[in-house]
């Protein structure tokens, strides 16, 4: 019989977890002698990719497809995080940065209407046929090296500083970059955003930057099949499952 042996000090003494996992009496590393790489099945990561797609929370999901719930929350996770770094990337090599001087906002013309109070979120830009939004920051270590002007279609903003330090979505609007030439699609954006993020009930704001990703990733992906298709092929990738 193989004996079982701590990965981390090589210890062969250990207790059994709850979870059928190992833990080191010596270094406390806990551990498993599954490999993790046929862990789940390709059944189980499309029951995952599709509860994720339908925005289930993860213990809801873990439930209903008989799994650990954090195997299904360490899934989600993966998956916004994929998301974030194919989104960064395409708006990186388009535009030269993720983020944008904040500014850039202050020389909008129709950004003084609105006060001196109000605190730049996002630029939002058209590449293509898709939306992508870039951080505003106020010094940007990376700047735009195209000419970004012509792509943007408006700014996300708070009302004021509680509004920006506490994420609260009723005060957070879209302003695009001319009035008078402003339409329900360039709104749409952050309408949509709004809607995925409320059914987070609060839980966005831990980590807003990847749930961001996500209401982008879900905007410009809409169609079902294919974007059931992008999720799951970014889980059977993944070399931690």
């Amino acid at each position: 019989m193989h004996e079982i042996t701590c990965p981390a000090c090589g210890s062969s003494e250990y207790y059994t977890l709850r979870d059928k996992r190992f833990q080191c009496v010596y270094c406390r590393r806990k551990y498993s002698t599954v490999n993790r790489r046929n862990k789940l099945s390709l059944p189980a990561i499309q029951a995952i990719a599709k509860s994720f797609w339908e925005m289930i929370p993860a213990s809801a999901a873990a439930e209903q497809q008989g799994v650990n719930s954090k195997t299904v929350q360490k899934c989600y996770d993966i998956l916004r995080r994929n998301i974030a770094a194919v989104d960064e990337q395409i708006v990186r090599e388009h535009i030269g940065a993720t983020a944008i001087s904040a500014g850039l906002f202050a020389d909008v013309r129709v950004a003084h209407q609105l006060g001196s109070y109000v605190e730049p979120l996002f630029c939002l830009v058209r590449l293509g046929d898709k939306d992508f939004f870039l951080f505003v920051v106020s010094d940007a270590k990376e700047q735009p090296s195209a000419i970004i002007g012509p792509v943007i279609l408006g700014w996300i903003y708070a009302k004021n500083q509680k509004a920006l330090v506490a994420l609260e979505l009723d005060r957070i609007h879209f302003l695009p970059v001319a009035q008078a030439t402003a339409n329900r699609t360039e709104n749409r954006f952050w309408k949509h955003a709004k809607q995925g993020l409320v059914r987070y009930h609060g839980g966005f704001r831990k980590n807003f930057s990847l749930f961001m990703r996500e209401m982008e990733f879900r905007f410009n992906n809409q169609n079902e099949t294919s974007g059931l298709l992008v999720l799951m092929e970014m889980l059977q990738k993944d070399r931690n499952l």
